[in-house]
């Protein structure tokens, strides 16, 4: 995907969790939302990929599968396919001294904005905030330290989240709109 980028390694590192965590909620969904899962796992970081081109893709054509989904995993296919590409980000930002931009890019953001926006709306920090508060090891350069890589990485994310916290699930919770907001 990046060539002889010397980032590819910590990038196939953060990435390997997040797809692994997709692999599993796929295991435990009925199977109509089996090749949605699928989808998800392939195309995430396609700048491409939304709800609409992962239903497309995956063939399925019941709009009112998006409740099922909702009802498997506890929030929306938009938001389940913004937390992965976030969750990547911040594996990034805790494994590597990567700009905002690069990563945004990295995780499948074309407008860096958003990825600003969707981090914020999901995490409830900037994600400018949570790099300042981690700064970052020496680069991983080498397969031979992607198994230190996937350790370091784990260390890191419980910097990022409370010990015991599931990330996914966690999303699940209800977020202030915007709307919501201004009422206040």
């Amino acid at each position: 995907m990046f060539g002889s980028d010397p980032y590819r390694v910590a990038f196939k590192a953060a990435a390997e969790a997040t797809r692994a965590r997709i692999r599993r909620d796929r295991a435990g969904a009925p199977s109509v939302l089996k090749k949605v899962f699928t989808v998800v796992a392939r195309e995430l970081f396609h700048p491409s990929l939304n709800a609409t081109k992962a239903w497309k893709t995956a063939g399925v054509r019941d709009r009112a599968l998006g409740a099922v989904f909702k009802a498997c995993t506890g929030i929306s296919l938009s938001r389940y396919i913004a937390a992965a590409r976030i969750e990547v980000a911040d594996g990034l930002m805790a494994i590597t001294d990567l700009d905002l931009a690069s990563i945004s890019e990295r995780v499948g953001y074309t407008y860096h904005p958003t990825f600003t926006e969707n981090y914020k709306r999901l995490k409830g920090k900037l994600p400018s905030e949570v790099a300042r508060a981690l700064s970052a090891p020496p680069l991983i350069d080498d397969e031979t330290s992607l198994e230190a890589g996937r350790g370091l990485l784990d260390v890191r994310r419980q910097l990022l989240l409370p010990a015991g916290d599931n990330y996914f699930c966690r999303l699940s919770q209800p977020v202030l709109s915007r709307r919501d907001d201004r009422r206040r």
